[in-house]
């Protein structure tokens, strides 16, 4: 027996119908704007509203969270829908792009960090292995970002010290 999609529930959003929203226990529920493509209204169960734009890259359907209500306002969330799905129109893929931002600070910046806000705190070895960053990986693989680097680039160093050492 197939599922069988339910119709989405569209409706004019309102900032008085969606103040007035309230969830019922169990599932979140995505409420489409029916003036701005692309627009949805996703409450939860908790009482959270989060607006969020769903468009189309290279054919597959991707979601951006825009902010949660009522840190922004509708009409905001409709300005802000309306440029995402023209920046998705023009090839371009925002919530990738919110991504690789968030992570795109460089490998020694992000070591910096972690020695600095985690292991010297929770790591009785954080010297040893802070010199071993530094000694082996942070030369070669510094300056480049964390998405850049891949699993193949860390084993070629790896295999490279158990060669030599």
């Amino acid at each position: 027996m197939s599922k069988q999609k339910r119709a989405p529930n569209r409706r004019r959003l309102t900032d008085a119908y969606i103040r007035s929203l309230s969830v019922p226990t169990g599932k979140a529920v995505m409420i489409w704007d029916t003036l701005q493509s692309g627009l949805v209204l996703k409450a939860r169960p908790t009482g959270t509203k989060t607006f969020k734009v769903a468009y189309r890259h290279q054919g597959r359907l991707r979601w951006y969270t825009i902010d949660k209500y009522p840190a922004i306002g509708l009409a905001e969330a409709r300005d802000t829908a309306k440029t995402i799905r023209a920046r998705a129109t023009l090839g371009e893929d925002p919530q990738a792009e919110k991504v690789q931002a968030r992570i795109g600070d460089a490998l020694n910046h992000i070591a910096d960090a972690y020695v600095e806000r985690y292991a010297r705190k929770n790591n009785k070895s954080w010297k040893q292995a802070d010199a071993l960053m530094r000694t082996y990986i942070r030369p070669k693989l510094g300056n480049r970002k964390g998405r850049q680097i891949s699993r193949r680039d860390l084993r070629a160093i790896f295999d490279n010290l158990t060669e030599s050492g």
